[in-house]
């Protein structure tokens, strides 16, 4: 599937929120040059990055070997 037939099924048959005008105003774009791979690529970079955010809280933190802090 190329990027324009994915854009002209509505962002491949996903709901688009109503009331959204981003939405709206992209959807009303004759000649928007979507580029899916891009997109791709974009949104995996977020959620890796979130997710690494959530593995790095959740982390415990060990004491490095010469560490002496806490120790009476």
């Amino acid at each position: 599937m190329t990027a324009n037939e994915w854009m002209g099924r509505g962002f491949g048959g996903a709901d688009i929120p109503s009331g959204v005008p981003v939405f709206e105003r992209l959807i009303e774009i004759d000649d928007f040059d979507l580029d899916l791979d891009r997109l791709f690529v974009f949104g995996l970079d977020r959620l890796l990055d979130g997710l690494a955010v959530f593995i790095d809280t959740r982390r415990p933190v060990r004491p490095s070997p010469g560490d002496t802090a806490g120790r009476a």
